[in-house]
């Protein structure tokens, strides 16, 4: 009888031990124990606290193909099509809205190198990206070429804000990181490489600041600039926020 009650006893730890691991209603005498309900807790936590980064949705490169009439003149090209086309690692739906949004935009092209559709074009994307406190600024930049033929450059910013879970404005993102359009500015100018870049009297206040991404240790800036053929400049400088 002992002997029997000691393996009954052994059962039921072993049932208890069971159900905390894989979470149940334990239910013994007066006593009822969700253990359930604390996973989940545990398991949002978990969740909460993974960081959000950037990562790459598409990363495709394809060696350009020289159409037989630009052959027959001798023209040659041994670069590739690239295209690299960035995501938040975020699940929830905000995050894969904001990730088609940026996929519509530079996924056509993609698209068209996929199907053999690209003619005499040359396709080049890529990104820059910077996550401060959660506070992640992305920037797109194409450039679009034809073979033996020019080229044209743009690019497209996005940010977002992985705490609160939503798309920011360029006004948006510059406000969750502390600071008004006008400081922002003002650390612009102050930094080694906008000096370097700007080093002659501007007077008539042509440049201004267009968009700008940035951390702790680095900044991207564009710019007005109607010095340039593009219509906006690009910098790289020194962190302007700690």
């Amino acid at each position: 009888m002992k002997k029997l009650l000691k393996i009954t006893s052994i059962i039921v730890l072993i049932s208890m031990l069971s159900c905390v691991i894989s979470g149940c209603n334990i239910e013994f005498g007066k006593f009822n124990i969700d253990t359930s309900s604390q996973q989940e807790i545990n398991e949002e936590s978990d969740n909460n606290e993974k960081e959000i980064t950037v990562r790459d949705a598409v990363n495709y490169t394809k060696k350009i193909v020289v159409t037989p009439e630009l052959a027959a003149t001798g023209y040659s090209n041994s670069e590739q099509h690239s295209i690299i086309i960035p995501e938040i690692t975020s699940e929830t739906e905000n995050a894969k809205a904001f990730n088609k949004k940026m996929y519509d935009v530079f996924g056509e092209n993609y698209e068209k190198l996929l199907n053999n559709q690209e003619a005499q074009h040359i396709f080049i994307c890529k990104y820059k990206s910077k996550n401060y406190n959660g506070i992640i600024g992305i920037v797109i930049e194409t450039w679009l070429g034809v073979q033996a033929g020019g080229a044209n450059n743009n690019y497209t910013a996005f940010y977002y804000d992985s705490k609160q879970d939503k798309e920011l404005t360029f006004d948006e993102y510059v406000t969750a990181l502390g600071l008004t359009k006008e400081e922002l500015w003002t650390k612009v100018q102050n930094t080694t490489a906008y000096s370097d870049a700007y080093s002659y009297d501007m007077g008539d206040n042509s440049v201004s600041l267009k968009d700008c991404i940035f951390d702790s240790t680095g900044t991207v800036v564009y710019l007005n600039d109607s010095y340039t053929m593009m219509g906006w400049n690009h910098l790289e400088t020194e962190a302007i926020i700690q």
